[in-house]
């Protein structure tokens, strides 16, 4: 278990209270129905601490990241960062508030403009928040690429002349750039081989050492999961289903998706003992009207009609909260 910076403080540095997201689906004619991405979720980040957000695709994990930082609306609920109303937050406060948490992208590809040069992007953020004088930018560049484990000499190439992982850390350096209290990385390793992902998750380790940030982790491996959070929040279709110590969760998952998830991992710790049977059957958006959103794919031996009818809330239990009406 990591222990990040100084350790949690007693205020949270991010409070998310009742958050809720929608996206209006595309039709021929009209404007076609609202439907939730994230749906009425609530949470809360200490300084030096990493949250992990867990989850298939589709589930709102990404969703809810760019809703914090603001990069998409919200349509219910509550964002504080350091004691500040982020939704209510304008012009210069919106942009003191963006540089104090800053989002490292998952297609590192598509996150740096190709026509600028990797020097250029890792100064952007010094240039708008005129962090630096024009003629140190150049060698604050140069200790950002370093602190990333990157030659200072690939400031004048090209993202096209970088490999995945190189330009996942020039996505790093440049969240880096404005000093950050929050770092949110929306998948950081899902999309480098095995061997760049170990380095990429070793260098965000050390970074919040040094650094003391905290740390908001978007994943769907939890493998990954285990190597970088303290704590752990379990995402099916908008919701929470499972929150709690990352460890409490792996080593004993109260809900079957959580189950799931582990025992559809590719190669499982043999440590976590027996799990439930893997998923049945793919992701679907479809909401259920009533009930236990998850109940189409629940293994649970108990599940039953009230699982249809009734939709679970999240219950705290020994320092572990799950949505599941009758748990492990």
């Amino acid at each position: 278990m990591l222990a990040l910076g100084a350790g949690p403080v007693s205020e949270p540095l991010l409070v998310v209270r009742g958050l809720s997201v929608e996206y209006r689906e595309r039709e021929l004619f009209g404007h076609g129905r609202r439907v939730p991405a994230v749906e009425d979720v609530s949470l809360e980040i200490c300084r030096g601490e990493t949250l992990a957000l867990v989850g298939e695709s589709g589930s709102g994990k990404s969703s809810l990241a760019q809703a914090i930082v603001r990069l998409v609306d919200v349509s219910a609920g509550e964002i504080r960062f350091a004691g500040d109303d982020v939704l209510a937050a304008r012009g210069e406060s919106l942009r003191r508030l963006r540089r104090g948490m800053q989002l490292v992208f998952q297609d590192s590809a598509t996150a740096l403009n190709p026509r600028m040069r990797v020097g250029d992007a890792v100064a952007e953020g010094l240039i708008i928040h005129q962090l630096v004088p024009p003629a140190e930018r150049a060698g604050r560049v140069a200790q950002l690429l370093e602190e990333v484990g990157l030659d200072q000499s690939l400031a004048s190439r090209y993202p096209r002349d970088l490999s995945g992982g190189q330009r996942q850390r020039v996505g790093i350096a440049r969240a880096l750039a404005v000093d950050p209290a929050l770092l949110i990385c929306d998948e950081p390793v899902s999309a480098l081989d095995v061997s760049i992902q170990a380095q990429i998750l070793a260098l965000l380790r050390g970074l919040q050492q040094r650094r003391g940030m905290a740390g908001l982790i978007i994943a769907h491996d939890l493998a990954v999961v285990r190597q970088v959070a303290q704590r752990t929040m379990v995402m099916y279709l908008g919701r929470v289903v499972e929150s709690g110590p990352t460890e409490a969760i792996l080593a004993s998952p109260r809900h079957p998706y959580t189950q799931a998830l582990i025992a559809s991992a590719p190669d499982p710790d043999p440590s976590l003992g027996e799990v439930t049977p893997a998923l049945r059957s793919d992701l679907s958006t479809a909401r259920p009207e009533g009930g236990c959103p998850f109940e189409p794919r629940c293994t649970h031996p108990r599940r039953d009609a009230r699982c249809r009818a009734e939709r679970p809330a999240l219950r705290e239990e020994g320092g572990v909260s799950s949505a599941c009406h009758y748990g492990p």
